[in-house]
């Protein structure tokens, strides 16, 4: 345990009521992947009581008081945090460690919250292993919030020291996984496990971003409208792009993409605006990456902008503004698209 310099003495430990120490207690004995809490608005006893049970690997608290409870355990953490302000870090940190996991759970979008497992972490009272687990339950509570996935990568680069494998990789690819399949639209899901591929690709196969690129198909078809995996798609297409050799090879590239995002689009109204999006991006990265003087290649541009046109243009006028909005577009991308990725020039893992 670190040692903190401190002007005024510890705190004395907080009253905290028979409810809040069962809760605490069973966040801090039980071994559980996941947290539910019930809050049962009637009690058919004469007493209100709140309940915390193991069914599998879950851990459930319910009862007509917990939000009670909630609030007694929010009101004692902001009284310990001005007095951390002070300078003083109680004796009694396991009991905020408990007290923080139990808020977070049940509310995961709170910096100040995170901000002191931060602090727990950086005065080694807590294990890097331990804040991974606590923030996985808490993106199983609500992935949609973009303080828990910032805390998460805060802690990868914390653990700079420490050697990340793949199969590390594979395991947080695969809790992403599992939270697209549980949130509807996570954005910030597909922008995690994009930072996660990019920051870590020296550890993953020569083929990992094929696969990838592969297996997305499946998610975006599943979920048409998840203008996140569009996004991550873009990415990996980006990265493809960047290591092909010539243009001939980028032209394969785009036309199976554009065949495939074809298929969807056909299946479609104009009310899912991600594919279209994403094909206004498909024709960006022709405009970048093919030889406009190649009869083939320019009726894959053709052919890409006349679906465009019949999707989304009324008259002459409009033709106009797309054709604008497109070749800014395309600009832009070839100003910054190449120089964001580069040659997979991997150096060699011992």
């Amino acid at each position: 345990m670190a040692d903190s310099t401190c002007e005024l003495p510890p705190p004395p430990p907080p009253e905290i009521s028979k409810q809040l120490s069962i809760v605490l207690r069973a966040v801090e004995l039980y071994e559980y992947s996941e947290l539910e809490v019930i809050p049962v608005t009637w009690s058919d006893t004469a007493e209100d009581t709140l309940d915390c049970e193991m069914k599998e690997d879950i851990l459930v608290i319910q009862g007509s008081q917990l939000l009670v409870v909630y609030v007694e355990a929010l009101q004692l953490f902001n009284r310990f945090c001005q007095h951390l302000k002070r300078g003083s870090l109680s004796e009694h940190w396991r009991l905020w460690d408990c007290l923080s996991r139990f808020l977070l759970f049940v509310q995961p979008d709170q910096s100040t919250i995170w901000n002191f497992r931060k602090f727990l972490l950086l005065q080694n009272l807590v294990s890097y292993d331990l804040e991974l687990q606590v923030n996985r339950i808490a993106l199983k509570r609500n992935a949609k919030t973009s303080e828990v996935w910032q805390h998460r990568k805060w802690i990868l680069a914390q653990a700079a020291h420490i050697v990340i494998h793949s199969d590390f990789i594979e395991r947080e690819l695969e809790l992403c996984s599992f939270l697209v399949n549980r949130f509807e639209k996570p954005y910030h899901v597909w922008y995690y496990r994009w930072w996660l591929v990019h920051s870590y690709i020296g550890v993953l196969s020569k083929d990992f971003v094929m696969q990838e690129y592969h297996t997305i198909k499946l998610s975006i078809q599943q979920h048409v409208s998840d203008h996140g995996a569009y996004f991550y798609r873009q990415k990996l297409l980006l990265y493809l792009l960047n290591n092909q050799n010539t243009p001939d090879d980028c032209f394969v590239l785009l036309n199976s993409e554009w065949n495939w995002t074809h298929s969807i689009i056909k299946m479609l109204d104009r009310s899912f605006v991600s594919p279209f999006s994403y094909t206004q991006f498909i024709y960006s990265c022709c405009y970048c990456w093919l030889d406009n003087g190649n009869s083939q290649q320019r009726y894959l541009m053709d052919t890409i902008y006349k679906i465009l046109k019949y999707y989304t243009i009324g008259n002459q006028q409009d033709d106009k503004i797309l054709s604008t909005m497109l070749s800014k577009m395309s600009q832009q991308l070839c100003q910054n698209g190449k120089k964001i990725f580069h040659k997979d020039e991997r150096a060699t893992t011992k």
